[in-house]
């Protein structure tokens, strides 16, 4: 395990950073297997310049891929100073798309870091919703679905049913984000996010629909 930089890491484990100029609320950024030309890029350098790495061997240290369930990747982690995972990335992005999703990450990190550490429903909530925003999707659904099981109120459920709904589209899951838009206007609550959903989905079907005829030329 040694201490590392954003363009050194294969799976790395992102600590609270008490480096001159650095974060003191910082947490982790984590990743394997990811594009050293991607993450060597001087943007990409200067983005990280907030989180403390610690390089790890994931085949090495199966225990951390169970503790933060990582299925694919590369994929990156921002946690808080205790460990808790607070944003999720998984899949290639380009430098410029990194860049600035930890530009983002990082301008949203006070806030994110008080809903982790309040905890209930509504915190959960706006976590999952500011999760969707910043593109975590996997984890914006994940953090979703915990309120569609735990939530208090018709309308705590209906708005975790809308936000995944809206996930799914993101996703392109267009059956699935259909089936959740449809047990969202049964339940007959107005949400101000329902006109973007319904975007969403329209984009989801109509990008399904060009895939499906460049696949039959």
């Amino acid at each position: 395990m040694s201490a590392g930089r954003c363009d050194a890491f294969s799976w790395e484990i992102a600590r609270p950073s008490h480096r001159p100029g650095a974060r003191a609320d910082g947490g982790m950024c984590a990743s394997r297997s990811a594009p050293p030309s991607r993450l060597s890029h001087p943007e990409v350098v200067a983005a990280c310049e907030p989180w403390a790495l610690i390089d790890l061997d994931a085949d090495r240290h199966p225990d951390w891929i169970e503790r933060y369930q990582v299925e694919a990747y590369p994929t990156l982690i921002l946690t808080d100073p205790k460990g808790n995972s607070v944003l999720e990335w998984v899949g290639y992005l380009s430098p410029t798309e990194l860049q600035r999703r930890l530009e983002l990450a990082t301008a949203r990190w006070p806030q994110l870091a008080r809903w982790v550490q309040a905890g209930g429903v509504e915190a959960t909530l706006r976590w999952a919703e500011t999760a969707n925003e910043l593109e975590a999707l996997e984890q914006s659904a994940r953090l979703f679905r915990l309120v569609l099981r735990q939530g208090e109120t018709d309308a705590d459920r209906a708005r975790a049913q809308l936000g995944w709904s809206w996930v799914q589209a993101r996703q392109g899951n267009c059956e699935q984000a259909i089936r959740g838009y449809r047990r969202f206007t049964k339940m007959s609550v107005g949400d101000s996010r329902l006109e973007r959903v319904e975007a969403a989905i329209d984009d989801c079907r109509n990008t399904r629909q060009r895939q499906e005829r460049l696949r039959q030329r």
